[in-house]
């Protein structure tokens, strides 16, 4: 496995060592250097070939959110923070993963998998991904598989998922990278739908296309992406 060269940026040592134990059961986690403000991380990634930063959001009297913002730093970013409050400006920021003090070694490794796909070298096929988002008030993680719809609201996307309706400050587009999109069929500019949960569709002689999914959930397709969308579905039925 290739390796992966990161430093880690924290202001309480203790943390950092937590954080460097865990990293010993990923033989490929190359840790370069350790900083504990914004100026030492700055000169490591001056000096070095990082391309994984795990970076603590609340460094004392600075914020880890202005080195991303002083920084041209184009790798991969795990936010590792005692504050899941900041998750969802993290996300203004691309972050590749969002941590909770004490880190957990399997959300840990989740993480690494998502930094793999960042900077190009793949994603292991035994992982699956989780997003984060917020379910009224409260950040839960949600499986890729567990996903059924993905809809646009202004800058927010809603998701559709086993654990309700969640929604995440993002783009649609940051989202779709992350998944495979040979399981997802997009039915308007703003909406896609799981593939998987398809049933079946009905049209009539001059109504749109409606899907039928999983729950008996009805969405309707947009006239544009009509064709695509009957061509590349195969259901179990159609309607009269």
């Amino acid at each position: 496995m290739s390796r992966i060269n990161c430093i880690l940026v924290d202001d309480e040592s203790l943390c950092r060592q937590d954080l460097k134990d865990a990293l010993q059961d990923f033989p490929e986690i190359q840790i370069l250097g350790e900083a504990e403000n914004k100026k030492q991380a700055q000169l490591l990634l001056r000096k070095n070939k990082v391309q994984l930063m795990f970076l603590d959001l609340s460094l004392g009297n600075e914020f880890g959110f202005d080195l991303l913002r002083r920084s041209s730093f184009a790798g991969a970013v795990i936010a590792v923070t005692a504050h899941p409050s900041y998750a969802v400006e993290g996300f203004e920021h691309d972050l590749t993963d969002y941590l909770l003090k004490p880190v957990e070694k399997n959300r840990l490794r989740e993480s690494l998998v998502r930094a793999r796909r960042k900077i190009g070298l793949g994603k292991q096929p035994s992982e699956e991904l989780s997003i984060l988002a917020d379910f009224s008030g409260k950040k839960m993680m949600v499986p890729h598989s567990e996903l059924h719809q993905l809809e646009t609201l202004g800058n927010y996307v809603i998701l559709h998922s086993k654990k309700g309706k969640g929604i995440i400050r993002s783009s649609l587009k940051r989202i779709l990278k992350e998944l495979d999109l040979n399981l997802w069929i997009q039915i308007s500019g703003r909406h896609w739908v799981a593939r998987k949960d398809i049933l079946s569709w009905s049209r009539t002689s001059n109504g749109p296309l409606t899907l039928t999914l999983l729950g008996e959930i009805k969405v309707i397709v947009s006239r544009r992406h009509t064709p695509k969308v009957i061509t590349s579905i195969t259901p179990p039925r159609k309607d009269n």
